[in-house]
């Protein structure tokens, strides 16, 4: 009867275990996604191309919420620079 018990109890720890390691890895992938992304995005600012977006429809749960933010915050703070040139563009040209 002990023995039963003990064994079921090890089943069941080795499940939980499975399940945590399963999940361990679904957020390392989602962490290395979210990194690839963000490190395209610096490459592309870098180049100048102050257009580029990441595609947050690719991550899943908190991780799509922060590449929409990431997102959002570029589109917020590059906006009024590329409204200021488009303004600033007529005197240039003299």
């Amino acid at each position: 009867m002990f023995g039963k018990k003990l064994k079921e109890k090890i089943t069941a720890l080795e499940e939980q275990l499975k399940a945590a390691n399963h999940e361990n890895e679904q957020l390392e992938y989602g962490i290395r996604k979210m990194a690839s992304d963000v490190e395209a995005l610096a490459v592309a600012a870098v180049a100048g191309k102050l257009d580029t977006r990441a595609d947050a429809s690719k991550h899943q749960g908190d991780f799509q919420k922060i590449v929409k933010g990431v997102n959002e915050t570029l589109d917020a703070v590059i906006g009024p620079f590329e409204r200021c040139g488009e303004l600033c563009r007529p005197y240039q040209q003299g």
